[in-house]
């Protein structure tokens, strides 16, 4: 893994992005997509296009707040915001799919 300064220096000498990391929810996290099969197409943020967090107000299912899960099974904020939400967008390069099965719809919406 490279360090910042390494890849700032590569990005700026026109070196292409770093491959993305697979998607990543947290427990409650809303998704929000359209049914196609037995998958999920998941509404997600294009990085070419990233909003403003006052465009992203109103668009919730975009973003989600990182919680830890407990011993218990239960939820807590992340650490890292000392006590306050931290949010997550949820940006892709690509279509992301999950599977239905594995979700459970919330008012007849997935």
């Amino acid at each position: 893994m490279i360090g910042w300064a390494e890849f700032l220096y590569a990005f700026l000498k026109g070196a292409p992005l770093p491959e993305w990391d697979k998607i990543r929810v947290c427990a409650n996290a809303v998704i929000s997509g359209r049914e196609e099969g037995d998958w999920l197409i998941v509404d997600t943020i294009n990085p070419a296009n990233i909003p403003t967090w006052t465009e992203l107000q109103w668009t919730p299912w975009l973003y989600f707040e990182a919680v830890s899960t407990t011993a218990s099974g239960g939820t807590t904020p992340f650490p890292q915001g000392g006590g306050a939400p931290v949010y997550i967008p949820l940006v892709a390069q690509t279509e992301v799919r999950f599977p239905l099965v594995a979700l459970e719809k919330n008012n007849g919406n997935v």
